[in-house]
């Protein structure tokens, strides 16, 4: 009996010490990911609507850069900053100006908002039509 007793334990022992070393081995094995590289972009394709801001002017006062400021649903202003190449270069000539601008919006590691302009569209307000029954 006391064979059989020590036989179980051996056993037992050698399954438990088994059992922590593959589970010790298979927590060690990690699941990785390949690194996003840190210039990495993410684009994509937006249409946004806001009003065209200068953010940059040279030594006798001329835009060099230009963003687009847009309220968000939280009515928190967004700022994009406009690639000056393109069309997004005719944009120095409309500061103060509501545009519609569809483009690629790209975002970097920093959270940076760049919009490469493909097509922009100013917005002019339509002046109020008035009753004709007023004076």
């Amino acid at each position: 009996m006391r064979t059989a007793l020590s036989r179980t334990v051996v056993s037992l022992s050698a399954f438990l010490f088994l059992l922590f070393f593959g589970l010790a081995l298979f927590a060690s094995e990690k699941t990785t990911v390949a690194p996003v590289p840190e210039s990495a972009v993410v684009k994509s394709e937006v249409t946004l609507t806001g009003v065209i801001e200068a953010t940059d002017e040279d030594d006798n006062g001329r835009v060099r850069s230009v963003s687009l400021s847009c309220m968000n649903d939280l009515g928190e202003y967004d700022y994009y900053s406009i690639e000056n190449k393109g069309k997004g270069r005719d944009l120095l000539q409309q500061i103060g100006e509501t545009v519609k601008i569809t483009g690629k919006l790209k975002t970097d590691k920093d959270k940076r908002r760049t919009l490469s302009v493909g097509a922009y569209q100013v917005i002019r307000d339509e002046p109020e039509k008035k009753d004709p029954n007023e004076l």
